[in-house]
């Protein structure tokens, strides 16, 4: 059917909005792509790529695998960090080969950015505070009465989609100044908060998946106390 082709397709999935709340979206990921640089690109041209078959032919993919492709993950931003003081790493995350917010899809999808600094031993002797880039949301009360509740979205610090933004900057802010060693940074990708995770019984560690990851050396001329 033609119509599998196109963006309609995926709408029903990732194009709706909280349940009575006309233009109050629970997932936004059509409207993302629009605002991006890839609005040319149908979703289908990402996510069902072309692929061979045992028998050397080639079709397109119906795997529609994600979560469980670190490599297209990976590709979806690009990482840096510098120092901007003596206790603070500026991260800087810009979209990659993505179509729209990352992450996008489940609302309580998010990054986590996080550093810790270690010796030539591996030991950690610093860490930093990690920060979450996620969509964030209320619950408020309906009208004059305090017994009935709406969901609303107050924040959205994810990384913006190509040409619909600026970088995130993230500053980590380290227990004290690291002063030896190296800074290991990591962005990470996470399904749900921890609080949740453990509510589901799932292991976030397992369950989280690498970005990007980088160091920098902790002997800048601002990284002394």
């Amino acid at each position: 059917d033609a119509r599998l082709s196109t963006e309609g397709a995926c709408g029903a999935c990732h194009q709706f909005d909280f349940p009575g709340k006309p233009g109050a979206p629970m997932q936004n990921t059509l409207v993302e792509h629009a605002a991006s640089s890839f609005a040319s690109t149908t979703c289908q041209g990402c996510h069902m790529p072309s692929v061979t078959d045992a028998g050397g032919g080639r079709h397109l993919s119906h795997a529609f695998s994600v979560l469980t492709d670190p490599s297209m993950i990976a590709r979806a931003a690009r990482v840096s960090a510098a120092w901007a003081g003596p206790r603070d790493l500026d991260v800087v995350i810009e979209a990659g080969d993505v179509g729209h917010a990352f992450p996008t899809g489940d609302m309580f999808r998010r990054l986590e950015v996080r550093a810790r600094a270690v010796d030539a031993g591996g030991r950690v002797t610093a860490s930093a505070t990690p920060v979450h880039l996620a969509r964030s949301f209320a619950d408020r009360a309906v009208g004059d009465t305090s017994t009935t509740f709406e969901r609303t979205q107050v924040g959205d610090t994810r990384v913006r989609a190509p040409g619909a933004g600026a970088p995130r900057h993230v500053v980590l802010r380290f227990d004290r100044a690291p002063t030896s060693g190296v800074v290991e940074y990591e962005l990470v990708y996470q399904r749900m908060s921890n609080a949740m995770a453990v509510s589901f019984g799932v292991s976030q560690a397992l369950d989280e998946t690498i970005v990007a990851k980088g160091t920098v050396s902790t002997k800048g001329p601002n990284t002394k106390p």
